[in-house]
């Protein structure tokens, strides 16, 4: 599979974060009951920060560093950013 374009994930970032954020909260539904709405906000924001540095990893032609990154420091509680989410998401949108 090709690498996605990185100017449209620039672009579509917006609507790739709550297309992501919908289907984490889709798959685990138990999580608007813990978080509630603030939650779902932190879950979008941490998707935008994802998107924009998986699009720079890339521009500097570095896409291991996004990996690395995601491995050094974890996932965060609201985090939307497993590959069955994104991936689907870049595939669908872009």
């Amino acid at each position: 599979m090709p690498p996605p374009d990185i100017h449209l994930i620039n672009k579509s970032t917006e609507e790739l974060a709550k297309h992501i954020t919908q289907l984490h909260f889709q798959h685990n539904p138990g999580l608007l009951d813990r978080y509630g709405a603030a939650g779902k906000v932190r879950c979008y924001e941490d998707a935008v920060f994802h998107l924009n540095f998986l699009a720079e990893s890339m521009t500097m032609n570095l896409p291991d560093m996004y990996a690395n990154w995601r491995e050094k420091f974890g996932l965060n509680q609201y985090l939307v950013q497993e590959p069955r989410f994104i991936l689907p998401c870049l595939n669908q949108h872009l």
